[in-house]
């Protein structure tokens, strides 16, 4: 998978002339970010979400981290549809931050039908900075990993 290059929420931006600070994040904001796939880099937005949650309990570890699900959980990550009531996200790296999110969106919604019409039968969508698939073995999953992660999500080891 040559499209998926490496990039962790800790590898440095190259430095403004104007300003002499970089910043990763105002990088990736430049580019639009989905909102699951901004979950994966912007820590406020990380913890605004996580703190709508009522428990974290161990889910299960993978071959690159640990699973932990988030429940009672109550937010959007779109406009549409309603909220989610669980949310799973990985802990693993180097650094030992968050660098997979998943989370369960049935068809029924509004969100759901937009998904399936986005992915259709569970096709992998690999973009620079994430890749992402729903309808993980026809169940309404949908999915986001940090680019590093991208080959493990094919493979369904993450």
């Amino acid at each position: 998978m040559s499209s998926c290059t490496s990039f962790s929420a800790r590898t440095p931006v190259e430095k403004s002339e104007d300003s002499g600070v970089g910043s990763e994040l105002l990088q990736i904001k430049e580019e639009k970010l989905v909102p699951e796939a901004r979950f994966l880099y912007d820590l406020n937005y990380q913890k605004s979400i996580l703190a709508t949650c009522a428990r974290k309990k161990y889910a299960f570890k993978s071959q690159y981290g640990t699973w932990y699900q988030y429940s009672d959980c109550n937010f959007k990550f779109h406009d549409i549809g309603g909220y989610e009531s669980a949310l799973k996200v990985h802990v693993g790296g180097q650094d030992n931050s968050i660098n997979a999110v998943s989370y369960m969106e049935l068809l029924s919604t509004k969100s759901g039908q937009n998904l399936l019409q986005m992915y259709g039968d569970s096709v992998i969508i690999n973009k620079e900075k994430y890749c992402s698939v729903y309808g993980i073995d026809k169940h309404s999953i949908v999915k986001f990993v940090k680019s590093e992660l991208c080959e493990a999500l094919v493979y369904e080891q993450v």
